[in-house]
């Protein structure tokens, strides 16, 4: 992705729900913070994305509905509540594949787990589950392979779920978080 000049946030990215800020060193100055990053011109890091939303789902986009056979890659460091996430093959924020990743310690009904799931509109329908959450305040590199075959998702290049026929196989990306603590992107890339 490229940075416009005139750019003061999100870049590339379509900010579709939640609030997102961008995060740099300044961020914890104990100097006083007074000059806390604002502008992406003046950012050690400028593509470290936080994003949280304590009363639901936090989502930002960026792509193209054209977009197929690739790869998403990214760095996340997950909130310790809600969950954290990818969308790939989106055709809107509402349409697409959504790879949500909760808490090892959350004992609800979809906590500890890895899932991919279908994006119709509000439905979402489960194509794959796996056990196995993950530790908050741990980085991670979060992949997902598309492709006209299905789609594999991979943590720290380990398959961990992988579901075929998809029937999203092409479309945008996306990032994905809940949770009031904010969950940290980076690193993120695109490739075909």
């Amino acid at each position: 992705f490229m940075r416009a000049g005139d750019d003061k946030g999100g870049g590339a990215w379509t900010l579709v729900s939640g609030k997102w800020s961008l995060k740099s060193a300044w961020d914890q100055d104990p100097w006083g913070n007074k000059d806390r990053f604002i502008n992406t011109n003046y950012a050690q890091n400028p593509f470290a994305w936080v994003g949280l939303n304590p009363d639901g789902a936090a989502l930002c986009t960026a792509g193209k509905p054209f977009w197929e056979d690739y790869t998403l890659t990214t760095a996340v460091c997950p909130a310790p509540e809600g969950a954290a996430g990818v969308a790939v093959n989106l055709s809107d924020p509402q349409h697409g594949l959504l790879v949500r990743w909760t808490p090892a310690n959350d004992r609800g009904p979809t906590g500890n787990q890895l899932a991919l799931y279908r994006l119709d509109g509000a439905q979402r329908t489960l194509l794959a589950q796996r056990k196995g959450g993950y530790l908050s305040g741990q980085w991670y590199c979060l992949s997902v392979v598309s492709t006209l075959d299905g789609v594999r998702v991979l943590v720290d290049g380990t398959e961990r779920l992988s579901a075929q026929d998809a029937v999203c196989w092409r479309g945008g990306i996306g990032l994905y978080a809940e949770g009031a603590r904010g969950t940290v992107f980076d690193d993120l890339t695109v490739y075909s």
